[in-house]
């Protein structure tokens, strides 16, 4: 428990200050103590820097660059026909649904779908399929905080019956959610995230000894990628930060494993 716990606040920790926004914090510091010290080139230097790595990481054309090449290996391999149909999970016996993107508004009474919810969506799509084909008492896997007061209740309003479900409430990621699932007597699963995700979720599911299907969801980086190319696409916006620095994190990530693990 303890080890796992410090390899979570690692990993979240590392992946913080090599991330974009981590490196424009660390720049800016060392700008500010540069200023402070009469540093004054280093200072201008550290400035400039961190506003280059902001601007460059706030635009479209680097998801195109970096974002897009993470999904490629998961589109649908017939142009118009959704990932997951049943012909490609025959033999799953859960299916696991990572994160969502879903939150409950309890002042409004409502669901917040967030940006990741596509995968809440492409869950009840699959689970939909497979009961169709004589396969209702699939389980599903829903993972994230919140889901019980939020993706649970959206997926049971789409009409997957409650007790389908099963939760790891101990996982803290989705390393351990694959560990856990494994000791659970699973061995065949179909992983349903978001397409940047897909690669590294399904080397933790591999890892873990799972047997895997993967079913993405979430095309946002192709989506950017595949429209024209426009003077917007070079222009800073906040929203495309956080798709980037979500790229940047998967990259970062699977080139730790590969070193290290």
């Amino acid at each position: 428990m303890i080890a796992s716990l410090v390899v979570y606040c690692v990993n979240k920790f590392v992946g913080f200050f090599l991330g974009p926004i981590g490196c424009v914090f660390v720049l800016l510091a060392l700008a500010a103590v540069a200023a402070w010290k009469r540093w004054r080139r280093l200072a201008w230097l550290s400035g400039g820097a961190a506003a280059v790595v902001l601007y460059v990481f706030s635009t479209a054309w680097m998801t195109r660059l970096i974002g897009a090449p993470l999904e490629k290996d998961y589109l649908p391999s017939t142009p118009g026909v959704a990932c997951g149909t049943i012909e490609r999970v025959p033999d799953a016996e859960m299916i696991c649904v990572l994160g969502g993107g879903m939150a409950h508004h309890e002042t409004c009474g409502g669901f917040d779908m967030g940006p990741g919810a596509d995968r809440v969506w492409q869950g009840v799509k699959l689970w939909k399929a497979m009961a169709d084909a004589g396969m209702e008492n699939v389980r599903i896997s829903v993972s994230g905080a919140g889901v019980v007061t939020s993706t649970v209740p959206f997926m049971v309003a789409c009409g997957v019956p409650e007790g389908s479900f099963v939760s790891f409430p101990d996982a803290k990621n989705t390393e351990d959610e694959a560990r856990l699932i494994a000791a659970s007597g699973v061995t065949h699963v179909a992983l349903v995230t978001s397409a940047w995700h897909m690669r590294r979720a399904q080397l933790l599911f591999a890892r873990a000894g799972l047997q895997v299907t993967p079913v993405a969801a979430d095309f946002e980086m192709t989506l950017v990628a595949e429209a024209p190319l426009r003077f917007r696409d070079f222009l800073p916006v906040a929203d495309v930060l956080s798709r980037n620095s979500a790229a940047v994190k998967e990259w970062i990530a699977l080139l730790g494993y590969s070193l290290f693990w």
